[in-house]
């Protein structure tokens, strides 16, 4: 059994993580996921979580890896001490998960957009990768237009969280 430090929207949750073969035990507090790895190809890792198939997108830099998962994009540090962290520089920013081409812009600045809505659509990987709110706000900025290339990390878009009542 080994441990990791997951850093999600700033909080830090230590996992304990179990490896049997292809199969992963990770459970933190009450919570257990098993993830089995089913195959890897190119840059799309075909997983098993909870009994439930998923393709997931992922690209490495070096000792890191990106990849993307529910809406939500994520780094992995395989260095010793490992540590997965959410991939936003700022918590009110939407990132590029990976390189990758925006195909499609759904939203404009100004527009009031509830936590989920389709943002942006970003081609990597020959897959359509849909880019959602992760909280409800105000679009602030848009910061790729359709057609360009970007690379990740780079902000896409900015929105206003609302304040809660």
């Amino acid at each position: 059994m080994s441990e990791r430090t997951v850093t999600i929207r700033g909080e830090s949750i230590v996992l304990d993580l179990v490896r049997d073969g292809e199969l992963f035990v990770v459970s933190t507090g009450e919570r257990k996921d098993e993830v089995e790895v089913l195959s890897i190809s190119g840059n799309d890792a075909e997983l098993r979580i909870n009994g439930r198939r998923r393709i997931v997108p992922f690209h490495t830099e070096g000792e890191t890896v990106h990849f993307a998962l529910d809406g939500e994009t994520f780094q992995a540090e395989l260095s010793s001490g490992a540590q997965i962290r959410k991939r936003r520089q700022h918590e009110h920013s939407m990132t590029a998960p990976m390189p990758g081409v925006v195909l499609e812009i759904f939203a404009a600045v100004g527009d009031v957009v509830a936590k989920g809505t389709p943002l942006l659509i970003l081609e990597a990987m020959k897959m359509e990768h849909p880019i959602s709110a992760p909280y409800d706000g105000i679009v602030e900025a848009v910061h790729c237009s359709r057609g360009e290339l970007v690379q990740p990390g780079v902000d896409l878009i900015a929105i206003l969280q609302k304040e809660e009542p």
